[in-house]
């Protein structure tokens, strides 16, 4: 293993990719979402986008499994929205939380645990043009 000349980062052998997987880094499933990664979820507006992951994320804070995605352990989560206003996100809030059954010492744990943002829309817009133009939608 070296640094191309100039450049920061190493090239490998194929074959020097150690064969022992639990590199501590693994926060849900089997290594679907690992420390200091990202998800993105795209697709068609009014899917359920941003329902999925709000419910997916009320699971994970509070340590539970997802449709068979299980945290390693209850993960804190911030969403950053770039559809849906405050008010949207109150009513799928409240469909989530009595849906789901939630106990009021849950919500307390939620509270500490999931965020979210709504881009301003200069930036909004231009991720909304940039994803167009790569052929996907935004969320």
């Amino acid at each position: 293993m070296e640094a191309l000349p100039g450049n920061s980062f190493v090239v490998r052998s194929f074959l020097d990719i150690p064969d022992d997987e639990s590199d501590g880094t693994n926060l849900l499933g089997d290594r679907f979402l690992c420390r200091g990664k990202a998800v993105l979820l795209a697709g068609p507006t009014g899917v359920g986008k941003s329902s999925m992951v709000t419910q997916m994320a009320v699971e994970f804070a509070l340590g539970r499994d997802f449709f068979g995605l299980k945290p390693e352990r209850p993960i804190r989560t911030l969403i950053v929205q770039a559809e849906n206003d405050a008010s949207d996100m109150r009513d799928m809030r409240s469909g989530i939380l009595q849906g789901a059954k939630i106990t009021p010492a849950e919500k307390e744990v939620i509270g500490k645990s999931l965020y979210y943002t709504t881009l301003n829309p200069t930036v909004a817009g231009w991720i909304r043009s940039a994803s167009q133009w790569n052929g996907m939608r935004s969320i």
